[in-house]
């Protein structure tokens, strides 16, 4: 520990995945290590504890994995109890899509996650995007993806399989800088479209209450919220 201010920190713990690790950390504001968890690779972008004690973590998948998104890919999920048993670990990864950056646990255990999805140059343009504003490779929007647990877990007590129960896609939900103030509810085509990763999606948080899931894009510091409708 380099420094604690015990006056100035605020209360609970620390969950530390540090990258190219393969052990999770659970501290206390003076460092001291309670807990850990273990993984057969390294971490992804995001570990998280649930109130009811369950350990998720984003992992690397395995194998080569889509350039879609440069240095941030993760394409797997697992889940683990307090103890470290692995109840739930599959991959996701496409030719043109990955699960990456952030994800959250929804109420009912299954899990939020970020996917950037690619689209070739042609359906960019159909789209309504301009040429100048394109790379050869097309464009990588946003999208969400809920998973659930499917089928019966294997030898070792792991469940291997997942399904995709709901889903929403920013490409759903464009609209033509010329168009937009006839739609407010849409986002708008431009900004950072001359990058292949558009928009970078960084974050995820889903409200119980008001029933709606927050995304934040790196480019152009900004924050959509929709409404979840799984």
């Amino acid at each position: 520990l380099i420094y604690y201010d015990e006056s100035k920190a605020s209360d609970g713990y620390v969950l530390y995945a540090p990258k190219f690790h393969r052990t999770t950390y659970l501290m206390n504001k003076a460092g001291q290590v309670l807990k850990t968890w273990e993984s057969d690779t390294g971490p992804g972008q995001k570990a998280l504890i649930t109130p009811d004690g369950f350990f998720y973590r984003g992992l690397q998948a395995n194998g080569d994995l889509p350039t879609i998104i440069a240095h941030s890919q993760d394409g797997r999920y697992e889940k683990q109890t307090w103890d470290g048993e692995l109840l739930w670990d599959f991959e996701y990864v496409k030719t043109n899509a990955i699960t990456h950056h952030d994800f959250t646990i929804l109420p009912n255990g299954n899990i939020l996650g970020m996917v950037v999805e690619n689209k070739t140059y042609e359906e960019a343009i159909a789209k309504g995007f301009l040429p100048e504003n394109l790379m050869a490779e097309g464009i990588s929007p946003e999208s969400v993806l809920e998973f659930a647990p499917d089928g019966p877990p294997d030898e070792d007590g792991v469940i291997r399989g997942y399904k995709v129960v709901w889903e929403w896609h920013l490409w759903d939900h464009l609209v033509l800088p010329e168009n937009a103030a006839e739609h407010p509810e849409l986002y708008v085509i431009g900004g950072s479209s001359e990058r292949l990763n558009w928009t970078h999606g960084n974050g995820i948080d889903y409200n119980a209450e008001l029933n709606q899931i927050a995304l934040t894009f790196r480019n152009g510091d900004e924050c959509i919220v929709f409404e979840y409708t799984g």
